[in-house]
């Protein structure tokens, strides 16, 4: 009786450090970061999408304005099935650098797109920066 429950306890921690071994190769498979950017003329558009797990990335988008008027824009991303929207719009200048982070959004195949509208003159279309693909 006790040589069948240590051995089925030595099963049991066998499978334990099996899955252990399995979740540590499972992490390090997740997809690579990736990022992109788009120069639109006054500053470059980028887009960054680091995986946090097989269904879920981490998404930055930021706007780097290196020359022009101050403008007042809002950020997001864009892919198939899914939209994310900055808090608001805001102000940016030459030389600023200004950005928005996603967490936890559904990392699915095909593209992401960082994209910017400009408020400034009333305007409602929407600027296309980098893209990046998984």
């Amino acid at each position: 009786m006790w040589r069948r429950l240590s051995l089925f306890c030595a099963a049991v921690l066998t499978a334990m450090a099996g899955l252990q071994g399995a979740g540590a190769a499972q992490s390090a498979a997740l997809a690579p970061t990736r990022e992109a950017c788009r120069n639109l003329g006054n500053g470059n558009l980028c887009i960054r999408v680091a995986p946090t797990s097989s269904l879920a990335a981490k998404i930055t988008v930021w706007y780097d304005k290196n020359a022009g008027a101050k403008r007042y824009i809002r950020l997001r991303y864009y892919s198939p099935g899914q939209v994310g929207w900055d808090d608001g719009a805001f102000w940016i200048s030459t030389g600023q650098v200004k950005g928005y982070i996603w967490y936890d959004q559904p990392l699915t195949q095909g593209c992401f797109i960082g994209q910017l509208q400009d408020l400034t003159d009333g305007g409602l279309g929407v600027t296309s920066g980098g893209y990046v693909c998984y």
